[in-house]
């Protein structure tokens, strides 16, 4: 049974703000993960950081509980499907930038 779910969203830096002013913009965005609570996943780690001339917004669930496992089986491999795209477009819109998504990885 899979116990994690990983998403990273990668924003580029686009001048005039220096990477410091668009990771404190990165973070500065409240992301309500309200549905994914009733759904089963928890909210366990949420961090930005720094990588290159980007700044990466990683956000953890833990999946392990019953209830997301019944909405979403291991088995079927569908665990990673409520995770697609789940903040782009709330980070992408507060930003007002071009926010990719990468796969979600479920561990």
């Amino acid at each position: 049974m899979s116990t994690s779910a990983t998403l990273v969203y990668t924003i580029e830096l686009v001048p005039p703000l220096s990477l410091a002013q668009l990771l404190t913009a990165v973070e500065a965005v409240e992301l309500d993960e309200t549905d994914m609570a009733q759904l089963g996943a928890t909210l366990t780690s949420d961090s930005s950081a720094i990588v290159g001339q980007t700044v990466e917004r990683t956000i953890v669930f833990n999946i392990s509980s019953a209830a997301f496992n019944e909405n979403f089986p291991s088995a079927d491999n569908q665990q990673a499907s409520p995770f697609v795209n789940l903040y782009t477009t709330a980070l992408g819109g507060a930003l007002g930038m071009v926010v990719v998504a990468s796969p979600p990885a479920i561990a």
